[in-house]
């Protein structure tokens, strides 16, 4: 797959000089509302929901064969967690479709303990903290080793691919 530098350019320009020819303009139009929506259409989408939503990024071509240079679009869900669990796990059902086509890009945690002012984010694993968050085909898990029961506001977000 061949691409040229500008393919991955995200910037919008904010003025082409349009051609002087009217039978040109026809063309130079279109060619401007194409590079004004690949702009608009690479930019990462700021809704947070709780339902699957598209998350506007794409994921690398070819990642799952050789022969597929399409890029992957990843979804994003927000799970509400509620408070984190004193030295145990909790689960909370995730209702995203978890089979041969998911793919896992990115998943963390952010959760607040509302009394102390105290905040706290964390990724899959445990990766050095007190906490591990993972997930299976029904439920998002978050494992604490201490007691963590403060943080009583949680939120779970997964980022992944539906294959298809």
């Amino acid at each position: 797959m061949s691409t040229s530098s500008t393919q991955f350019d995200s910037f919008v320009p904010v003025f082409s000089t349009p051609p002087e020819k009217p039978e040109m303009l026809a063309g130079f139009t279109t060619e401007q509302l194409r590079t004004h929506a690949r702009g608009i259409n690479v930019r990462e989408i700021g809704w947070m929901l709780d339902q699957e939503t598209i998350t506007g990024k794409n994921f690398i071509p070819g990642a799952n064969s050789a022969t597929d240079q399409q890029f992957r679009t990843v979804f994003r869900k927000v799970i509400p967690f509620g408070p984190l669990p004193n030295s145990d796990t909790n689960s909370i059902a995730h209702g995203i479709t978890f089979d041969i086509n998911f793919t896992l890009v990115d998943m963390w945690a952010s959760a607040t303990n509302p009394t102390s002012g105290s905040y706290s984010a964390f990724t899959f694993g445990y990766g050095g903290t007190l906490i591990g968050l993972y997930m299976d085909e029904t439920y998002v898990n978050i494992t604490t080793t201490a007691d963590y029961s403060n943080y009583t506001r949680c939120f779970v977000v997964v980022e992944y691919m539906l294959e298809q």
